[in-house]
C-alpha cells in the first residue's frame, strides 16, 4: 500500500503524481525566493545579487544558511511582526559560546506540522486506536503537544503521558488500559521491551513510532522482538517544524513531507551536490513557513537520500540513512569514521543493553564506555569490549583509540546517560 503521505499531499494540494509535485516545488522555491526578500532584511541582504531562481542549477548556486547565521541574525530572519508569532523554541550549541539559536514559528507554522503528524500517524494508528505520547506534551506548541492534536484530527485517542521514567509502571498501564500504540524515543522502547520481556505482561501494542534519536537496525530488532509490535521510524528536528519524514509499511527509509520541506545533500566540506544516494550533509529549505522560512539551511547532519521508487510504490524522496552530527565522530574521513549511530549499531546488538555514554579523550587516545544493562550483566560487557575492538580494527582506528575502556552497571529500572541529545563526550588535548 502506498505511503499515506502520498494520498494526503495530493488531496491537500490537488496534485497527481510526480511531475505535478515537483512543478509545484519549483513554483513554491520561486515564491518563497520573492516572498523571503520583501519580508526579511537578512534574506535581502543575503540574496543580493541573485535572481529568482528559475531551476534547479540556479537554486544550488543559492548560497547556503548556517547555525551561526541563526545564532546571529535570528530576528532578522522574520517575516512576519513578532505579535504573529506563537511559538518560540530555543536551541543551545553544545561547545560554543555564542548565542543560542532561536526559531519563531507562527500559528499556521504549527498547524502545517499538525497537519503532517495527522497524516503520518496514519501509518501506525487507525481512527478510535489508544495511542500514548511519551514525549514532552505540557508545553503549548512542544512536539508531544502537537502530536496529540495530530492524533485528535485523525480520530484516534491520544494520551499525553510525557517522558518514560519508570518503564515497569508505564508497561502495567499499557497492559491495564489496553494501549495500542505508542510513540517515544528509541531508547524508552528498548527499555520497555527489556522490562516486557522479563515481566511477560499481556499488551495490545499492535505499531509504535520511534523519534527525536537514531534508531539503530539492532535496537529495532530487539524492541520488534519484546514489544512484539511492529517499529516505525521518524526524522523529525526542530528546524524543519519537528517533523520531517516516516517510514512507511515497506521500511525502505522516512518519506518526506516534500510538500512542506525540501532536502538537499551535498559534501560537508565542500558544499556542492552529493550524488542521489551518497552520503551528505542534509541540507533543508522550508517551502511553506510563513514565521521564519529557511533557505537552503546547513542542519549539521549526515544523511542519504533516495529518490527512487520505494516499494510501497511511492514516489516521494526517502531519507534511507543518518549518520549523526558532522563533527561529532572519531576519525572523521570516509569509511573510517565512528559516531553515534556506529556505536548504536554495534553496541545495541547485545541483549540487556538499555544504554550508554561514552567519552574520549585526545591526549591519551582513550575511549571509555560505560555500559547500562537491564537486570544481570552476566560478562556482556566483556563482549562488548570484543566488539568494540573488532569495529575499531575494522574502521582502521588502532593509532586513534589505543586504549579501551568499558564500566558497567545493572539495573532493575532504567538510569539514562543523557538528558538532551545523544553525543561522543570530547576531553581534546590543550592547544598551544
Amino acid at each position: 500500500m502506498r505511503s499515506v503521505l502520498d494520498s494526503w499531499i495530493s488531496k491537500k494540494h490537488n496534485l497527481e503524481g510526480e511531475e505535478q509535485l515537483r512543478r509545484w516545488q519549483e513554483e513554491k522555491i520561486r515564491e518563497l525566493f520573492v516572498y523571503v526578500c520583501e519580508k526579511s532584511s537578512f534574506y535581502r541582504k543575503h540574496f543580493a545579487g541573485y535572481s529568482v531562481p528559475k531551476n534547479r542549477m540556479e537554486w544550488e548556486r543559492l548560497p547556503f544558511l548556517t547555525a551561526k547565521d541563526l545564532e546571529e541574525h535570528g530576528l532578522e530572519m522574520l517575516c512576519v511582526s513578532q505579535g504573529e508569532i506563537e511559538r518560540v523554541v530555543t536551541l543551545n550549541t553544545s561547545g560554543t559560546s555564542g548565542s543560542p539559536k532561536r526559531l519563531y514559528f507562527t500559528k499556521e507554522d504549527l498547524e502545517l506540522t499538525v497537519d503532517f503528524f495527522c497524516a503520518g500517524m496514519g501509518e501506525v494508528v487507525k481512527p478510535g486506536e489508544k495511542t500514548a505520547v511519551f514525549l514532552h506534551c505540557k508545553r503549548a506548541g512542544s512536539v508531544g503537544e502537537l502530536l496529540q492534536k495530530g492524533l485528535g484530527k485523525l480520530g484516534a485517542k491520544g494520551y499525553g503521558k510525557g517522558p518514560v521514567n519508570d518503564p515497569g509502571k508505564t508497561l502495567i498501564w499499557l497492559s491495564r488500559e489496553g494501549i495500542e500504540a505508542f510513540v517515544g524515543t528509541p531508547l524508552q522502547a528498548l527499555a520497555l521491551a527489556e522490562h516486557e520481556k522479563a515481566k511477560r505482561l499481556p499488551l495490545q501494542l499492535k505499531k509504535i513510532l520511534v523519534s527525536t534519536d537514531f534508531l539503530a537496525d539492532s535496537a529495532r530488532r530487539r524492541i520488534e522482538e519484546g514489544l512484539n509490535c511492529q517499529v516505525y521510524n521518524h526524522f523529525g528536528i526542530t528546524e524543519a517544524g519537528l517533523g520531517a519524514a516516516v517510514e512507511c509499511g515497506c521500511h525502505e527509509g522516512m518519506h518526506i513531507r516534500e510538500n512542506d520541506l525540501l532536502f538537499e545533500t551535498v559534501d560537508p566540506i565542500s558544499g556542492q551536490p552529493a550524488p542521489d544516494s551518497m552520503e551528505g550533509e542534509l541540507v533543508l529549505t522550508t517551502l511553506t513557513r510563513r514565521g521564519m522560512p529557511l533557505i537552503r539551511y546547513r542542519t549539521g547532519d549526515y544523511g542519504v537520500l533516495d529518490r527512487g521508487i520505494c516499494r510501497c510504490k511511492s514516489r516521494l524522496t526517502r531519507i534511507t540513512g543518518l549518520g549523526g552530527r558532522i563533527g561529532n565522530a572519531l576519525g572523521e574521513t570516509g569509511n573510517q569514521r565512528i559516531g553515534m549511530p556506529d556505536l548504536d549499531e554495534c553496541l545495541f546488538s547485545i541483549d540487556g543493553l538499555l544504554d550508554y555514554g561514552v567519552e574520549y579523550r585526545e591526549r591519551e587516545k582513550r575511549l571509555d564506555i560505560r555500559l547500562v544493562f537491564f537486570g544481570q550483566e552476566k560478562g556482556k560487557a566483556e563482549k562488548a569490549k570484543a566488539y568494540l575492538q573488532s569495529f575499531i580494527k575494522e574502521k582502521g582506528l588502532q593509532e586513534q583509540i589505543i586504549r579501551l575502556g568499558v564500566a558497567w552497571e545493572e539495573t532493575d529500572s532504567w538510569i539514562p546517560q543523557y538528558q538532551g541529545k545523544r553525543y561522543i563526550k570530547k576531553e581534546q588535548e590543550d592547544k598551544v
